[in-house]
């Protein structure tokens, strides 16, 4: 019973931390919209989120989801064994920069990007792949703290060093982009460090060409699931650019990282600490079903407790920014917010199907979502804008819950 209680009060500590580390990260993040959007312009902010956009679709093409393999094996492999397949997952990296990125880069040179950006978002597009790995690989090794701190350093410290910065020199957009590639080179570092202290086999740095097939073959439908799922979030900010300007894609990036919050927050205190827990104990049926309604309990509650508290967030942060504007398009807030929502009961239903190996449905899922996003996209965003974008997030993803539940009850 004692160790019981311990063991508890363990895992409320951690959660505390993690929820603390994740905070500082979504404040920091917060401080540098708010800096663009008051310093710089709204239109700036466009373009920021337009690279950010780029940078994290791109990252999928380079990454593979090669990870939701590669987690799975960790987890059921022995301790002494986990580096060896660490190793040749950065080793298919390092051949997908080397492959992949020729190809997409004619894609984004010309048509948003060009000069200095360009290569700033090429610097980053790496950094930021190799930052998120070695995070997701901490969550794995159930070191959610380490990986706290790594995403702070990589998502958020910099910012703070920015905000010094702006008091005592000009700052523009570019030395936002420095500053970035400085802070996630130092995740790396600092993560990676934690994940080569691990004890090495012999064939530690062995390379199994057969497991890395056979891992590209699993990873296929996720990676499929993953682009689609990113278009959904994604694809209104570049129909907005296209049908309006970068002052739009600024006011909708604005929204979108406030309503954000919701499913970071939860995210951090359940799907971060209890996912690994949950698939471990995906072989006894009875251990299994028990986190299973804990962890669909907990993303529950959590999601309806802080969506008042994120709702009322805004309105002090837009009196602070002295931005009328965006009391303008308040309604796109209140339905990105119910988007969010639903994206953290997608937690539950995703998850669930990922631990059951049920990787088709999931694919079914984010493809039928994608087609409604887009659609509503093409017929909503010409004609209402900002509003239009936010709807057809809300359609893609409201699709794409109701899709995976109704596969959980049926298999149940």
């Amino acid at each position: 019973m004692i160790k019981l209680l311990f063991l508890k009060d363990s895992i409320k500590k951690q959660n505390l931390i993690n929820l603390a580390l994740r905070g500082l990260s979504i404040g920091g993040r917060f401080l540098l919209v708010i800096f663009i959007s008051k310093e710089l312009s709204v239109s700036s902010l466009g373009v920021f989120g337009l690279f950010n956009t780029t940078v994290l679709l791109a990252v999928q093409f380079v990454g593979f989801d090669f990870y939701v393999f590669n987690t799975r094996e960790i987890i059921r492999a022995e301790s002494r064994n986990r580096f060896n397949l660490i190793f040749n997952q950065f080793f298919l990296h390092l051949a997908t920069y080397l492959l992949i990125l020729p190809l997409i880069l004619p894609f984004i040179e010309g048509n948003l990007f060009k000069g200095n950006f360009l290569i700033y978002l090429i610097v980053i597009l790496i950094l930021e792949h190799l930052g998120n790995e070695v995070y997701r690989l901490l969550i794995c090794l159930q070191n959610s703290i380490l990986a706290s701190i790594v995403l702070f350093l990589r998502t958020s410290a910099w910012v703070f060093i920015l905000l010094i910065i702006s008091f005592y020199k000009d700052v523009n957009l570019e030395l936002i982009f420095l500053l970035w590639i400085i802070g996630a080179f130092f995740s790396i570092i600092v993560g990676g460090f934690k994940i080569y202290k691990l004890p090495k086999p012999t064939h530690a740095y062995k390379i199994n060409i057969n497991w890395i097939k056979k891992g590209l073959l699993v990873s296929l439908p996720f990676f499929i699931s993953t682009i689609l799922m990113k278009i959904t979030e994604f694809s209104n900010r570049y129909f907005l650019d296209y049908y309006f300007s970068k002052e739009d894609v600024g006011i909708f990036t604005f929204f979108v990282n406030f309503s954000n919050i919701l499913s970071v927050v939860v995210y951090t205190l359940v799907v971060m600490t209890e996912l690994p827990a949950l698939i471990e104990s995906h072989k006894n049926v009875k251990t299994y079903v028990k986190l299973k309604n804990q962890f669909k309990r907990k993303i529950t509650n959590y999601s309806f407790i802080f969506t008042p508290l994120v709702f009322v967030v805004i309105f002090p942060v837009i009196l602070i920014l002295d931005q009328v504007i965006y009391l303008d398009y308040i309604a796109s807030y209140i339905i990105l917010l119910a988007t969010n929502l639903i994206i953290c009961l997608t937690y539950v239903t995703h998850n669930f199907l990922y631990v059951e190996n049920q990787d088709k449905n999931i694919l079914i899922s984010y493809l039928i979502g994608m087609i409604i996003n887009v659609t509503a996209n093409v017929i909503l965003i010409p004609n209402f804008g900002v509003i239009g974008a936010s709807i057809s997030s809300l359609l893609g993803f409201l699709v794409i819950y109701l899709i995976q539940l109704n596969k959980i009850r049926r298999n149940a």
